[in-house]
């Protein structure tokens, strides 16, 4: 993977069970990121999430698929996002006919 890339999309699996890791290698080895597409129903989406936001300074646009209709909990771990990120982002939540997506402006 080379340094300068600034687009990452993530397809998840529902019991995978290393997406933190996954979340902390991209920091450590993609560090100029500025586009993220999240894809899966897995419930670490969220905390996934939070350590993208707060570990990529260039991080400008997140979009999140799928979770919300597959764990209602994690549509409250999205708004407890915002007491643990460090910077201020804007989300917007568009429900379509196909999957819920997430929509994040950093």
């Amino acid at each position: 993977m080379s340094n300068g890339l600034r687009q990452f999309n993530l397809f998840t699996a529902w019991e995978q069970p290393n997406v933190i890791n996954i979340g902390y290698l991209v920091i450590e080895r993609l560090p100029y990121l500025q586009v993220i597409e999240l894809n899966g129903t897995n419930c670490e989406l969220a905390e996934m999430s939070r350590i993208l936001i707060n570990g990529l300074s260039k991080l400008n646009f997140l979009t999140i698929n799928g979770c919300i209709k597959h764990d209602k909990l994690y549509d409250k771990q999205l708004r407890d996002l915002q007491n643990s990120i460090t910077c201020s982002f804007r989300t917007e939540v568009s429900n379509t006919t196909d999957e819920d997506t997430v929509f994040v402006w950093v």
